[in-house]
């Protein structure tokens, strides 16, 4: 499978900001503030990175149903297993009665 030019940026800057957000000694040991500070903005840094790139990404491959089409399916599915075991519990209820 080919990667996208954008798939390729976003491996580039998970691994960066993985190496980043593991450096050591940084914040220094005992630094409450700096701790807090350092993992807020790693995780916003982060969160913004994928989300913009996902979002560039989810553009090019495109779901093939739509969200409405998914919850009718899924919906149907779950008819049909209710009815499969509302079936099967019939049929242990009548052989229970039977013995």
């Amino acid at each position: 499978m080919k990667l996208l030019k954008i798939e390729k940026y976003w491996l580039i800057f998970t691994v960066v900001l993985f190496i980043i957000f593991n450096i050591p000694g940084v914040p220094p040991q005992g630094n409450v503030t700096g701790a807090i500070l350092w993992c807020v903005g790693g995780m916003a840094l982060s969160w913004i990175v994928h989300f913009t790139i996902n979002a560039r990404i989810f553009k090019i491959y495109k779901p093939r149903k739509t969200e409405a089409a998914f919850l009718t399916e899924n919906a149907e599915i779950d008819r049909i297993a209710n009815e499969e075991a509302m079936a099967e519990l019939e049929a242990d209820s009548a052989k229970q009665v039977q013995r």
